[in-house]
């Protein structure tokens, strides 16, 4: 094999490496997208939740304690 057979076949390497190497960064670029929108999502659901849970706790205390009022 030719210096210049190798040096093409390197060549060619190269320029299929890199073609793949382009390929994966795009891919983490639309992981990472995905990944983002997983994140705010999770957010607004446990933003919920906390609402939930602190409205319950209010509720529990503005909830009559069984006791007869001064009326009866």
């Amino acid at each position: 094999m030719s210096f210049l057979d190798r040096l093409f076949g390197f060549g060619k390497e190269v320029l299929l490496l890199t073609a793949k190497t382009e390929q994966l960064s795009k891919n983490v670029e639309k992981l990472s997208n995905e990944t983002q929108d997983m994140d705010r999502r999770i957010v607004r659901v446990e933003t919920i939740l906390d609402m939930a849970r602190y409205r319950a706790a209010e509720r529990q205390k503005t909830l009559p304690s069984g006791k007869k009022s001064e009326k009866d």
